[in-house]
């Protein structure tokens, strides 16, 4: 009899126990479905429009840079954020986007001296709707009526900024970056031969930038790395070179002057 108590008390336990942990569960379940998503750098980077120029991405060196990264990031994601209908009829181009910095409350600023140098002035009359659409695409359907296929205008968002200008403007900053190539150049016996195919396929890309002075554009070879200063389209064209010829996206090992 004593044994039967004893067994039924145990049941009642392990029951006990067990109903606790079903509901520990469920309430992490709970917990897990209502946090905010957070997203990564990545994340963020495959959402980024067309019309963003990307430049290179900063190496945080200081609290400072962390905390401008952050303003970058929180644009972007305020970038998706829907504009109210708008119609523009014959109004100058200026004034256009003081309204937008004036509704978005965004930081934007227009490298004037490059637009007038490229045939874009302030007073330029222009008619676009932006109805249905994001800040982002609305900024980017302003700058494609402005500039058509004439003047191909773009953005670029750094330290928490906006800067609108030329494609080239923007793409004519370079930088250096490290490309991990030893994959290519694993074979000793053949390893001079080659570094020079590889050399001449990277320098067949944007060919007359490598030989201009005054550019800074250069590429040289060190332990199987490949280290190169170009314009920010150009290391967009060198990465899918390099992923093109490993078959797979190529090591790039960030570089501080």
């Amino acid at each position: 009899m004593g044994n039967c108590k004893r067994a039924g008390r145990f049941r009642f336990v392990a029951l006990l126990v067990i109903a606790l942990v079903v509901s520990a569960g469920g309430w992490w379940v709970w917990r897990e479905d209502r946090r905010p998503m957070r997203m990564r750098g990545g994340d963020l980077a495959a959402m980024r429009p067309a019309s963003e120029v990307v430049g290179p991405r900063k190496v945080i060196k200081s609290e400072r840079d962390r905390l401008e990264a952050e303003e970058s990031d929180k644009l972007r994601e305020r970038l998706r954020r829907p504009l109210p209908d708008i119609k523009f009829d014959a109004v100058a181009f200026a004034e256009i986007v003081e309204q937008i910095r004036n509704v978005t409350d965004d930081n934007i600023f227009i490298n004037w001296k490059t637009l007038n140098a490229a045939g874009v002035t302030r007073d330029m009359p222009v008619t676009v709707e932006l109805n249905g659409l994001t800040e982002a695409e609305g900024i980017q359907k302003l700058l494609q009526d402005v500039g058509g296929d004439i003047v191909r205008l773009g953005y670029r968002i750094d330290n928490g900024v906006l800067t609108i200008s030329t494609h080239a403007d923007l793409d004519g900053e370079t930088y250096t970056r490290v490309y991990d190539v030893r994959k290519a150049l694993k074979d000793p016996a053949t390893r001079k031969q080659d570094l020079d195919t590889l050399l001449r396929r990277v320098k067949s890309i944007e060919p007359v930038s490598w030989r201009l002075k005054g550019q800074g554009c250069s590429v040289k070879e060190l332990s199987g790395q490949l280290i190169i200063t170009q314009r920010p389209d150009v290391h967009r064209r060198l990465r899918a070179l390099l992923r093109d010829l490993s078959g797979a996206p190529p090591t790039v090992i960030e570089y501080e002057d």
